[in-house]
């Protein structure tokens, strides 16, 4: 598996793999316009302003996407997605792992974090998992029912 710079033609591939009826990403994010579309999906994650990732699988068919942004002095890992059929298979830690390292060297920091919503068990049991420690946001956290989660990178 390998991460590179995401394109418009995988953001429409990873629209088709949204639901609003089974998937936390739409469900718990009021900002999000249903039905999702190419178009506003783009806009809604600010694709042209974030450094947006793709995950390829060895064959280079398109299996995960995430976002990076620099937040409180950290690189924020944001909005990761798997397709559905290759959840729970140990690529979502992959992704993040790549994420984080490529992410932390594109912004020149050495420490990562994520917001994620408390009800997302899978999420934050991975977290855990991935020694992620939670911490209290600055400042207050900027959604409802958000837990706050941080990293030092590895030393290489």
């Amino acid at each position: 598996m390998r991460l590179i710079r995401s394109t418009n033609e995988h953001l429409v591939e990873l629209v088709s793999w949204l639901s609003a009826d089974n998937d936390l990403f739409i469900k718990q994010q009021d900002k999000y316009e249903y039905p999702v579309t190419a178009e506003t999906f783009l806009s809604d994650v600010n694709f042209s302003e974030l450094i947006s990732y793709s995950l390829l699988d060895d064959q280079d068919d398109f299996i995960g996407f995430g976002q990076v942004y620099r937040r409180v002095g950290r690189c924020q890992l944001a909005r990761l997605v798997v397709k559905p059929e290759l959840r729970e298979k140990g690529c979502g830690k992959f992704l993040l792992n790549a994420m984080a390292k490529k992410g932390c060297e594109d912004l020149g920091v050495d420490a990562f974090s994520v917001l994620v919503y408390a009800k997302n068990m899978h999420a934050v049991k991975t977290y855990k998992e991935m020694d992620f420690v939670l911490t209290e946001y600055p400042g207050g956290m900027p959604f409802k029912n958000g837990l706050y989660m941080v990293k030092s990178k590895p030393r290489s």
